[in-house]
C-alpha cells in the first residue's frame, strides 16, 4: 500500500521511479495505491489483494489452534477483541492520550455491554503492540475482565481467536482483514490510506473513524451502534 499523505512522499516517488524499471512485476494491494503510482507516471502496476484474504477461516477453528488465553476464559459474556496497534503517524505526545482512550473504551464496554475484553497484539517486539496492550490493561479499571494475548501466535491462531469473539475494535490493517474474513462485526480506527482502501473495497467505509479525530463519545457511540445492529 502507498499512503497518499505520507510525510516522505518525495523520497518515495524517487525510489519508486528509480527502482520500478528493474522489477518484472509491480503490485499494490488496492486501487488507491494504484492511482498514486499512476500519478507518478508509473502505469504498469497491477492490483493484487492482500494474500490474507485467501485464508480459509474454517480451517483455523479448532480447540488445539485456540490461543491459550482464549481457552482459559470463562464462557457466557460477550467477548470483544481490541487490536489497538499504535497508529504509526501518531505523534509521541499523543501516545498516552491514545492509550487512555482505548482503556476508557474497554472499560465502557465491560460496564455497559457486560463484555470481556481480549487485547490482541499483532507485533510483539519491544516498543510495539504487546507493550501497548499491557499499558492499556494497566490503565483499565476492569482489568479482571480483560486479558492480553502474551505468546507468539500464528496468524491462524489469531483467526481462531476471532472466530470466538462477538465484536472487534481494529487499528491495524490485518486486524480489519481478519475481521472481514471471519465475519466479525467491527469498527476500524483508520490511521492510513491502506486501511481506508480496504474498507472501501469491502464497501464498509462507514465503519472507519479517523485516528486523528477520535474522541471517547464518538468511538463508543460508533461501536455500540454497529454492535447492536449486528445482533
Amino acid at each position: 500500500g502507498i499512503d497518499r499523505s505520507t510525510t516522505d512522499r518525495s523520497r518515495r516517488v524517487f525510489l519508486w521511479k528509480a527502482l520500478s524499471p528493474f522489477a518484472d512485476i509491480l503490485s499494490v494491494r488496492d486501487f488507491g495505491s494504484l492511482e498514486v503510482l499512476q500519478s507518478m507516471g508509473i502505469d504498469r502496476a497491477e492490483v493484487f489483494p492482500d494474500p490474507v484474504f485467501g485464508t480459509d477461516p474454517d480451517g483455523s477453528l479448532s480447540r488445539a489452534n485456540l490461543p491459550r488465553e482464549i481457552s482459559e476464559m470463562p464462557e457466557g459474556a460477550p467477548l470483544v477483541a481490541i487490536m489497538p496497534g499504535m497508529p504509526p503517524l501518531l505523534i509521541p505526545s499523543k501516545v498516552s492520550k491514545y492509550t487512555d482512550l482505548i482503556a476508557r473504551v474497554a472499560d465502557e464496554l465491560v460496564e455497559t455491554m457486560g463484555a470481556r475484553v481480549l487485547l490482541v497484539p499483532f507485533h510483539v517486539l519491544p516498543g510495539h503492540d504487546r507493550e501497548l496492550c499491557l499499558e492499556i490493561l494497566a490503565r483499565m479499571k476492569n482489568r479482571a475482565h480483560s486479558v492480553v494475548l502474551m505468546d507468539r501466535y500464528h496468524p491462524r491462531q489469531i483467526i481462531s481467536a476471532l472466530r470466538k469473539v462477538d465484536f472487534a475494535l481494529c487499528a491495524r490493517l490485518h486486524s480489519v482483514i481478519f475481521s472481514l474474513i471471519t465475519c466479525v462485526p467491527f469498527v476500524s480506527i483508520v490511521y492510513m490510506d491502506k486501511v481506508r482502501e480496504v474498507l472501501r473495497l469491502a464497501n464498509l467505509e462507514e465503519l472507519g473513524l479517523n485516528a486523528h479525530e477520535l474522541d471517547f463519545d464518538k468511538l463508543v457511540s460508533k461501536i455500540q451502534s454497529v454492535w447492536l445492529n449486528s445482533i
